[in-house]
């Protein structure tokens, strides 16, 4: 299995830069991380939530959206779509924005991780980005589809591995899906994971 590397963020410097150790941001966040969880965030072994942001932001100090950028970083917004819109995703509704570094290229739309879209990735509250552009399918990645014929209302989240498209849902489960033995709309690929501004 391959072993995710999340978005890179400021934690660590803007930890230092408030003269915090691991363990007093840890104690000074409501849900009081450990340690560990910290330095795991720091060095995006682990998946940053959009409470987590939320919280880290809070006790250093900075808006959510700083953790990710400034430094002499740039960045840029991206909006957000119902998922029920992704198919068209040019004529949509936008519902909010979130803040992506610049080195992500090209057409960018963002969905919440809600009831179950895509646990695997950002669990529920976070986000994923989706660039549209991107629909070569590649071992290990991620892909917002639409699969098969089961009727569903709108696309899910998939991981593409070894020709098949694996749906990991926390509503329906895990369910496999050969390619070329059902029809397949890739409508992007998922390239960041992101937060509420």
């Amino acid at each position: 299995m391959t072993q995710r590397t999340y978005a890179r963020n400021r934690i660590q410097e803007l930890r230092k830069a408030a003269g915090l150790s691991l363990e007093a941001l840890g104690a000074a966040i409501p849900s009081e991380l450990t340690a560990s969880t910290i330095s795991k965030l720091e060095k995006g072994r682990m998946a940053l939530s959009a409470d987590y942001i939320i919280e880290i932001a809070s006790a250093l100090g900075v808006e959510p959206g700083e953790i990710f950028l400034g430094g002499g970083q740039s960045g840029r917004i991206v909006s957000f779509i119902d998922i029920k819109e992704a198919r068209e995703w040019r004529r949509a509704d936008t519902k909010g924005s979130v803040a992506v570094p610049d080195h992500i290229k090209g057409d960018l739309f963002a969905l919440r991780c809600e009831h179950g879209l895509c646990p695997s990735i950002a669990g529920d509250g976070g986000s994923i980005i989706v660039a549209p552009q991107e629909r070569e399918l590649e071992d290990g990645k991620t892909y917002l589809a639409d699969v098969g014929e089961r009727g569903d209302e709108y696309p899910a989240c998939y991981r593409f591995d070894q020709h098949e498209m694996i749906l990991e849902s926390l509503t329906i489960g895990r369910v496999d899906a050969k390619i070329g033995a059902e029809p397949l709309a890739v409508l992007g690929r998922a390239v960041f994971v992101g937060c509420d501004l």
